[in-house]
């Protein structure tokens, strides 16, 4: 990361049924729980620009 990039912290209230889904696949594909939402975040911009 460069010093022009900076990070934006974001804090999410989730059930405790999501918690444990996002926990599950942190522990399926070995990566944390942020990982996993910003590789979903990813695929949904995906999905969205594939329909446009």
């Amino acid at each position: 990361m460069t010093d022009t990039q900076k990070m934006v912290r974001l804090n999410l209230d989730l059930s405790p049924e999501l918690n444990q889904i996002l926990d599950g696949l942190g522990n399926k594909i070995g990566t944390s729980k942020g990982d996993v939402l910003r590789q979903a975040i990813t695929l949904m911009q995906i999905m969205v620009i594939t329909k446009e």
